[in-house]
């Protein structure tokens, strides 16, 4: 029997060594099973299983098991597939602990082990113990910490326990910080293995050498009087950038070129690297600036620019000397959500006047909060020549001229063709456009009268030297190529005319469309004109204002989570874009319709403010809609009923009112709390026969999130149903 004893634990120990977890073959004094080596130190038998771990607390719960590759955007360096990270663990402010079996160490009697986060060490620890014994052996806590540099990454140590070969020891991880995420209040654990070889000891202290080495402060070195920064487009990381103060900007920040973000969307970036502030929070702050560098060339200095309407990020040229900002540029000055948002824009900088100067680059990340608190930035060029210069900004124009047609891509050909360079631009172009019409059916409309305000230029010729004319029009089945002056409009569709503008041998083509609706229908109800043509409202930002110029936009989905809007065309009316403050109102007026046909109506409403009102042609009001369909529940999961920015079609019979002239408001009610935001869109004002609305709804695609686990990756089509809408109107 003693033989057989003895020949179970050599083959335990054996099948530990090969990196096979043992059940434990041995006993301590209490007659309890202590294991030959460490449980589950990987973490490796499965996400979300912390087999062979007890915890205490919260701050270690078995959701820290995950086997992703990062934790706040941060690459981890874990050992195999999974590892502890306690970011996802739960709040950071949950404290804990988590202990492992007992094991009778072996081998060197040194345990390697993978460290990651506790910015405080006094609080955040790992320690190993004797059993039976109260006092720890040793305690670890992670002093190779340096924000932004060392953070999240999981760092080898190596516990020294060699004169405890023999004894059984636990291993007791503690959280005892009640910080927040940017505390980091938390530890990222992995790979706890018992080394059983000094060659194997040899080779972990390598490893913590050499990512110590990779992860510590960039290199710094400048000569006052080169003409040029090192590592402007930040092809090399950070090297040649000095951290001034803060953690906006560390080696996270670092992103590849061909990175998207919400989905789709390019940053605009060249080469293969830029500056990337959304990779850390957008609670972080911070600066960061170039090499000293002698202006030269003609004083130009231009950089790729994006990511926040807040003012409070920019880049400055400091004066060298004195620290002085001589200049800054800010992503705010062009930034439009969603269009023109965290991808990069070219800015240029007449600093002219002080070449010779010794300068350096600023860049500062001041805002403390979302949204869009953070910067991009790219292809930073000092010393330029006007050669240079001229050469880049036909570059970048074209570049925009070939995106395409969507809302970004117009987006950006309209920031180049109207943007101030430093020099003439060499290229004819528009430099504003006619803009798309609504308008009742008409069979004599002078289109060549919605050309007034529309301009060109080229170089450095005079204004009044282009001449602008109607080229054609379309209404999508027919070309027209004459009377425009009088053309017959008298056909409800949507047409599109083609414009130019001349100067000598040079032409240059652009459209707008005119949307024409009779009658029955209300001009511009589904914002396909791109605008609020059709509509009247007060302008501005205050209470009961729109900003009409931002207030209509073509996404489909919105927030990070890809969740639909369940738009009807190319475009609906964005609330966010309309005005920022949720607490303020406001209402949009429609055109007037005669209601005809079945006398039922339908509109798309979404976010808890919103509400349809309608009124006979005198002002006397007959009908209030709300959105009866706002639920903020099981975020993201559209199938489960969540409804906020989404948007249901409703219909309403309002048949009592036939023949009548009426409009109709569309309203963001003041009086809203929580997600006191309104979206409209599809509002039809005819129906033949009445909407068999049990049979109706709409398709959208969101991406599934369920509640203990990770968003998926491929859409779910679901079909929200239509609702008939109740008149809450009394008079």
């Amino acid at each position: 029997m003693k033989k057989r004893q003895v020949f179970l634990c050599a083959a335990a120990l054996t099948f530990a060594i090969a990196g096979v977890l043992s059940s434990g073959c041995g006993k301590n004094e209490n007659g309890s099973k202590v294991n030959a080596d460490i449980v589950n130190g990987g973490f490796e038998q499965g996400v979300g299983d912390i087999t062979g771990w007890s915890t205490t607390g919260s701050a270690f719960s078995r959701y820290g098991v995950v086997n992703s590759d990062k934790v706040n955007g941060v690459e981890v360096g874990k050992a195999g597939n999974n590892f502890f990270s306690g970011y996802d663990a739960g709040n950071p402010q949950f404290t804990g602990t988590l202990t492992s079996e007992t094991f009778t160490l072996g081998g060197t009697g040194k345990i390697g082990f993978l460290l990651g986060a506790g910015k405080d060490g006094e609080k955040c620890y790992v320690e190993f113990f004797e059993e039976g014994k109260d006092a720890a052996i040793l305690k670890v806590s992670n002093t190779e910490f340096s924000d932004p540099y060392i953070t999240d990454q999981l760092i080898r140590n190596v516990a020294d326990l060699s004169a405890y070969v023999g004894k059984n020891i636990y291993i007791r991880a503690t959280d005892n910080d009640k910080g927040e995420a940017e505390d980091y209040a938390y530890l990222n654990l992995d790979d706890f293995v018992v080394y059983q070889t000094e060659a194997e000891v040899t080779a972990a202290e390598k490893e913590r050498a050499d990512k110590l080495d990779s992860l510590g402060a960039p290199e710094f070195s400048e000569t006052e009087t080169d003409t040029t920064i090192k590592n402007g487009d930040f092809e090399d990381g950070l090297n040649n950038w000095l951290l001034l103060e803060g953690t906006a900007f560390g080696p996270a920040t670092i992103s590849d070129s061909d990175l998207l973000f919400w989905g789709n969307r390019s940053f605009n970036a060249q080469g293969e690297k830029f500056l990337n502030g959304y990779m850390a929070a957008e609670s972080a702050t911070g600066a960061i600036r170039s090499t000293k560098f002698t202006l030269a060339g003609d004083g130009i200095i231009s950089l790729l620019l994006g990511g926040s309407p807040q003012s409070s990020i920019y880049v400055a040229v400091c004066d060298g000397n004195t620290d002085e900002e001589l200049f800054t540029v800010s992503p705010a000055e062009h930034f439009v959500d969603p269009e023109l948002s965290e991808n990069m824009l070219r800015k240029y900088i007449d600093a002219s006047d002080y070449i010779g100067k010794v300068l350096y680059i600023k860049i500062v990340d001041g805002a403390n909060a979302s949204p869009f608190g953070a910067v991009t930035v790219d292809d930073i060029r000092v010393s330029m020549t006007e050669e240079e210069t001229l050469a880049l900004m036909q570059e970048d124009y074209i570049w925009a001229q070939g995106l395409g047609s969507d809302g970004v891509a117009s987006a950006t050909q309209e920031y180049y063709s109207l943007y101030d360079y430093p020099y003439d631009l060499p290229v004819f172009r528009f430099t504003s456009y006619a803009r798309n019409r609504a308008i009742k059916t008409n069979p004599s409309v002078d289109l060549t009268a919605y050309l007034d305000g529309v301009s060109a230029s080229y170089g450095s010729v005079p204004a009044d030297s282009f001449a602008y004319s109607v080229v054609k029009v379309s209404d999508g089945t027919t070309e027209y190529a004459e009377n425009f002056e009088a053309f017959d409009l008298s056909k409800p569709g949507m047409y599109t005319v083609t414009y130019k503008a001349s100067y000598e041998q040079l032409e240059e083509e652009a459209t707008f469309i005119v949307e024409v609706t009779d009658a029955y229908h209300l001009s511009n109800g589904g914002f396909e004109t791109g605008n609020l043509e059709g509509w009247t409202y007060t302008e501005g930002t205050g209470n009961g204002q729109i900003s009409g110029a931002n207030a209509v936009i073509s996404d489909t989905i919105w927030w990070g989570e890809r969740l639909p809007y369940n738009q009807g065309g190319n475009y609906h009316f964005d609330g966010w874009k309309a005005n920022a403050t949720e607490s303020y109102g406001y209402t949009l007026k429609s055109s007037t319709f005669t209601l005809g046909g079945s006398g039922w109506i339908s509109f798309k409403m979404g976010g808890n403010a919103a509400c349809v009102k309608v009124y006979k042609a005198d002002g006397t009001q007959v009908a209030e809609y709300a959105n009866t369909a706002f639920a903020d529940v099981s975020f993201p999961n559209i199938n489960e009923g969540c409804r906020l920015a989404t948007m249901t079609t409703f219909a309403a019979d309002l048949s009592d009112y036939l023949g009548e002239e009426l409009y109709i408001e569309l309203c963001d009610k003041e009086s809203a709390s929580g997600w006191a935001v309104a979206f409209f869109d599809d509002i039809v004002t005819y129906y033949e026969t009445a909407p068999d609305i049990s049979a109706l709804s709409d398709e959208v695609e969101f991406y599934y999130k369920p509640a203990d686990g990770v968003q998926e990756t491929e859409p779910t089509k679901y079909d929200i149903p239509w609702v008939e809408a109740i008149n809450i109107y009394t008079v």
